[in-house]
């Protein structure tokens, strides 16, 4: 009994999923067509364009933190791990899009993986 309504919701999220990744990168081909009309974006720069492709990984792991929410209403462990899973492609792309230094934020990878030790990582604990 239980069966299908997980398959309505695997399906509801292969749905979003499909849509969400679409368009992302109908974004990124609205964002080169802008800049072949001389429209330049803030964030783009021509000769790291293909950084734009890492934020699509971002964007299935976001789509499952905001279905988790809706869900179930609170900020709990699942929550977190999602978003931090989500935050790490960000970060990467974000340091290609802005020319940011590495050299200065590399910082922004050990507090990372400090906010990883402090939720716990993706592990199942065992309750006794």
């Amino acid at each position: 009994m239980n069966e299908p309504v997980q398959q309505s919701q695997e399906s509801r999220y292969k749905m979003w999923s499909n849509l969400s990744i679409g368009l992302a990168v109908v974004a990124v081909g609205a964002v080169f067509l802008m800049d072949n009309f001389g429209w330049r974006l803030p964030f783009y720069r021509p000769h790291n364009w293909w950084a734009m492709f890492i934020l699509v990984g971002a964007v299935p792991l976001l789509l499952q933190a905001a279905d988790h929410y809706r869900r179930s209403g609170v900020v709990d462990r699942t929550l977190l791990c999602l978003l931090l899973s989500a935050s790490a492609p960000i970060m990467v792309a974000s340091m290609f899009l802005l020319d940011l230094d590495w050299g200065m934020w590399w910082p922004l990878f050990v507090i990372y993986g400090g906010l990883w030790v402090m939720v716990g990582g993706r592990k199942n604990r065992k309750t006794a």
